[in-house]
Formats: C-alpha cells, sequence, structure tokens
C-alpha cells in the first residue's frame, strides 16, 4: 500500500483507476457511482465491492491508498477497529 500512497501523494493525481475505463477522482464521484449501482441491482454493488475489498475485508491497497490521500484515514481507522472486533 505504501507504494500506492507515495505515488499519489508525489504525482499530485488522484485518480483510482480500475479495470476498463472506470476511473474516480474524487470520493464524490465513487460515491455517485456506487449509489447508482444500488439503484439497479444488489448484485453490481457486490461486484463492484469485490473490485476494492479482497478476502476476510481487506482493502485492496490501490483503493487504501486513494482513500488516505483524500483524507479519509481517520474514516479508515474507525472502519478498522470495527473490522477487528467482528472478527
Amino acid at each position: 500500500m505504501a507504494y500506492y500512497l507515495v505515488a499519489y501523494l508525489l504525482s499530485g493525481r488522484r485518480i483510482l483507476r480500475l479495470s476498463g475505463d472506470l476511473q474516480f477522482s474524487t470520493v464524490a464521484e465513487l460515491t455517485a457511482h456506487m449509489t447508482a449501482l444500488a439503484a439497479r441491482s444488489f448484485d453490481e454493488v457486490k461486484r463492484f465491492s469485490a473490485r476494492v475489498v479482497r478476502e476476510r475485508g481487506r482493502l485492496h491497497p490501490a483503493f487504501e491508498a486513494w482513500l488516505i490521500a483524500h483524507g479519509a484515514h481517520e474514516a479508515l481507522a474507525k472502519w478498522r477497529k470495527r473490522e477487528i472486533r467482528e472478527e
């Protein structure tokens, strides 16, 4: 994850690129995309989530670094604490 975080911070380009043409520049864009998926089908949300959340609830390193680069470090820390308590 450190590689991705350094790349995001040093480049100044905070774009999360997923397979195909799917990319997000802001957390709001990601939220809008997931909201649109949820309006269509929960299965689509599950498929998308599988791209950014790995086994045992671990985030994809590029996704995690992208969130941190966008200032979500505290939110991620809270999420991790919740995940640890649920295991």
